[in-house]
């Protein structure tokens, strides 16, 4: 009488231990979102000095999507190169809206990566920052700063 009990447990616990994911996402389903994120460009220095008269500025922004290991580039762009001191105030910022569909929000994560290349008469720097699109929302706003 014993070993068909155990039998059948055995058989249950591979059961769960092959089909997890699959037992899991009946139980708890996963949520698809469509994200919008909402960037502004704009100098967050004043630039109308006349040494910053030859320098310019190139922003490349990049949205991957990160489930787990797997990392997926869905969006990038390359802003136009423009001498910082033509770069718009906050209040006129170059806007863009970027629309990522089938998000699932507790899988997967957005990140915005930015560089922004700074080339002054031949001497070039570049500087990276990035952020986290936050969990449970379907838009973001975020400030990238010259």
């Amino acid at each position: 009488m014993k070993k068909p009990i155990i039998s059948t447990i055995l058989v249950l616990i591979m059961t769960v231990v092959v089909y997890h994911d699959q037992i899991w996402d009946y139980v708890k389903p996963n949520k698809m979102m469509n994200k919008e994120i909402s960037l502004s460009i704009a100098p967050e220095n004043n630039y109308t000095s006349a040494a910053y008269a030859d320098a310019k500025a190139t922003v490349n922004v990049v949205v991957t999507k990160v489930r787990g290991d797997k990392k997926t580039i869905v969006w990038n762009k390359t802003f136009d190169t423009i001498e910082l001191q033509n770069y718009p105030r906050l209040n006129a910022a170059f806007n863009e809206k970027v629309k990522i569909p089938g998000v699932i929000d507790n899988k997967e994560k957005l990140i915005v990566t930015y560089i922004v290349t700074y080339d002054n008469k031949g001497s070039v720097l570049q500087l990276t920052n990035g952020e986290a699109v936050s969990t449970g929302v379907s838009t973001e706003k975020m400030m990238i700063g010259i």
